[in-house]
């Protein structure tokens, strides 16, 4: 019998294709995620950064419209650092989501293998079996041909 005929072989080969598919969506959620982190770090530390500029020029005297353009490059920055964070927990919830449809996926893949394999063994018995019966059926032919020989 031929193997590509199988429907369970189909259907394990069809689960390992989307097991691929789901840890390349996996790896890129991933790659998105430390992206995303590494570009909010730099935007934390940034304005950190412009936040000890503003403490030290108020230190010193700074003029209205110095103050405003910091205040408002301060308050942008901030704006985009939430924008980062809201990012990174949407993020979290696709890679959940992501990896409940793996965990899904490879218990899907272990009842197709398992499956697969029963069915192989289920065939290669009934093959074995039709060849000693085979066998059996020669051997009570050669027998009977004997008997009617002597």
């Amino acid at each position: 019998m031929n193997y590509k005929k199988i429907p369970f072989l189909i259907l394990e080969k069809i689960e390992k294709k989307n097991a691929e598919k789901k840890m390349i969506d996996m790896k890129n959620v991933s790659l998105n995620n430390k992206q995303c982190y590494q570009q909010l770090e730099l935007l934390i530390n940034y304005q950190n950064e412009y936040i000890k500029k503003l403490f030290n020029k108020t230190l010193v005297g700074i003029l209205s419209y110095e103050w405003n353009n910091y205040k408002d490059f301060i308050y942008l920055l901030n704006c985009i650092i939430q924008d980062h964070k809201t990012q990174i927990k949407k993020n979290e919830k696709k890679m959940k989501k992501k990896i409940n449809n793996y965990l899904k996926n490879q218990s899907k893949l272990k009842v197709w293998s398992l499956l697969n394999f029963k069915n192989k063994q289920v065939i290669l018995k009934h093959k074995e079996l039709m060849d000693q019966k085979l066998n059996n059926e020669l051997s009570q032919l050669n027998a009977f041909q004997k008997g009617l020989l002597s």
